[in-house]
């Protein structure tokens, strides 16, 4: 224990220590590059790593217009006026709204630099208002009293919430999210959206506000046909290596659920809010899905060694479970990577990831799919319980698994033109059903409908509360006749795509 915190540490300052290293030089080859590319009135390519395919392109900069190219929009911001024009690339070239600042906020700020990723407009004290628009097509304000948001287009799908002023605004092609703090806020911000026009009225500035673009990336066609195995079972807590010999037959990722991790179970244990417990926790319900301090302790370390490695041999990536729903991110962030050069994961099974706290989520999410890289596989499984969410928060995952007891729906359960992350409804069956293909076959039919995938559940008596998280013999068979075979005439349809299983 005492070595994985003592790494921790050290990994975490010697990382400030080379990131704020980094930092000096490129900021100043930035200002180098943007100045002496703007005082041409020319555009300027901004040198940039890319993340899921998306990328700072080109900014250019003439008086008080500068004009902003990513991979997922174009933002025209023209400090003169106040206002930031937001145009979508992807799903269908078009305008989608435009912002208006009051009070000269936007006027006030300086002109925009490079920041590794993003660019920034803004004073420089930490109570200047700041606009920071970032590769991934989101525009993080901070420190802003007053904003207009005027809509371009006519949403089918918009989901307000009530509690922070937060809007998804979609239609078939994309669309924008408007995400202010998660909390509830006091009576200082109004919000209000009526009419195509949401606005923000403050009588001091709010922290922080994201909009982004719907999708801020390209659908990855190709990952999307790597069929994905849940493995779930509190009986037989690890697979033996013929069963995922069998699974790597016709998948190439296998995930692991909670069960992976350390049995703590306490039958004394008492469960509110689940009458049919009888007031006593199930077997199943033993805390390993909580972290214990932070870490993830494996239930049979041996076993997951043995499990990662023939995986690996027989070309699976491995995921297992964590999550992040609360606590301090530096730690968090320190444990996964802990986990990937211990063990060789490629990736997580996020069941959670601080969904109160969009600005954390926000960040958790590059810095995992940093530490993973591009080839890692990351899932994150998403509720959505109110149909709110967001969509630049889930681009960076591979998969999207929504829902949970909730049947399918065109907009809460899907992703393609939203985040172009893929998804999946989580394919729970309830234990009363004995035979679940003709509920498969309709999730499978809906699911391609809306460019949605679904994942193979198995693993001995794999249960939670009233649903069974396994398939049956039969419903496998029937999965990997139907599903399968479908997936196989979509690779067809496909240029470049890879056939899989």
């Amino acid at each position: 224990m005492n070595i994985r915190m003592f790494h921790h540490a050290g990994k975490r300052h010697s990382k400030k220590r080379a990131l704020f290293i980094w930092l000096i030089p490129a900021l100043v080859l930035s200002l180098f590059v943007l100045v002496s590319g703007c005082s041409r009135g020319e555009p300027v390519v901004l040198p940039s790593e890319s993340a899921k395919g998306m990328s700072l392109e080109s900014l250019y900069v003439k008086g008080s217009v500068s004009i902003l190219t990513v991979t997922g929009g174009v933002f025209r911001v023209d400090s003169e006026t106040g206002t930031v024009e937001i145009r979508q690339r992807i799903g269908k070239e078009r305008p989608l709204a435009e912002v208006t600042l009051a009070g000269g906020e936007l006027k006030g700020m300086a002109a925009p630099t490079q920041m590794a990723d993003s660019v920034l407009w803004g004073g420089s004290s930490p109570e200047s208002p700041k606009m920071i628009i970032s590769r991934d097509s989101v525009i993080h304000f901070q420190n802003i009293k007053n904003m207009t948001v005027k809509f371009l287009f006519s949403p089918m799908y918009h989901k307000f919430k009530d509690t922070n002023g937060g809007l998804l605004a979609l239609d078939d092609t994309g669309g924008l999210a408007i995400i202010p703090p998660e909390t509830n806020l006091s009576d200082s911000w109004r919000r209000t959206f009526d009419d195509n026009f949401w606005q923000l009225r403050g009588d001091e500035p709010l922290p922080f506000l994201f909009i982004g673009v719907c999708p801020p990336r390209q659908f990855d066609w190709e990952r999307s046909l790597m069929p994905v195995v849940h493995y779930s079972s509190h009986i037989q807590r690890y697979p033996t290596d013929e069963q995922i010999i069998g699974y790597s037959q016709y998948a190439r990722v296998l995930e692991m659920h909670s069960w992976v991790w350390q049995n703590r179970y306490d039958p004394n244990d008492q469960i509110e809010l689940e009458p049919y417990m009888e007031g006593k926790a199930p077997l199943w319900m033993d805390k390993s899905y909580l972290a214990q301090d932070y870490k993830w302790i494996p239930d049979d370390e041996a076993e997951l060694k043995r499990v990662i490695s023939t995986c690996h041999k027989y070309g699976m990536k491995f995921v297992p479970y964590v999550n992040m729903i609360s606590g301090d991110l530096e730690t968090q962030m320190a444990e996964m990577k802990w986990l990937k050069d211990t063990y060789g994961i490629d990736g997580v099974y996020m069941d959670g990831l601080y969904n109160d706290k969009p600005e954390l989520a926000y960040e958790a999410a590059r810095a995992l799919r940093e530490l993973f890289g591009e080839d890692g596989w990351l899932t994150l499984h998403n509720t959505r319980w109110s149909g709110y969410f967001f969509p630049f928060v889930n681009t960076y995952f591979d998969l999207i698994v929504t829902g949970e007891h909730q049947p399918f729906d065109r907009w809460t359960s899907t992703e393609y033109n939203i985040s172009n992350a893929i998804a999946s409804l989580w394919p729970e069956i309830p234990l009363s059903v004995k035979d679940g293909r003709e509920f498969l076959k309709k999730l499978v039919d809906e699911s391609l409908r809306y460019n949605n995938r679904v994942m193979f559940m198995t693993g001995e008596q794999g249960q939670w509360r009233q649903w069974r998280l396994y398939f049956t013999e039969d419903e496998m068979s029937f999965m990997q006749e139907y599903y399968l075979g479908a997936l196989k005439r979509l690779s067809a349809t496909i240029p470049g795509a890879q056939k899989s299983g």
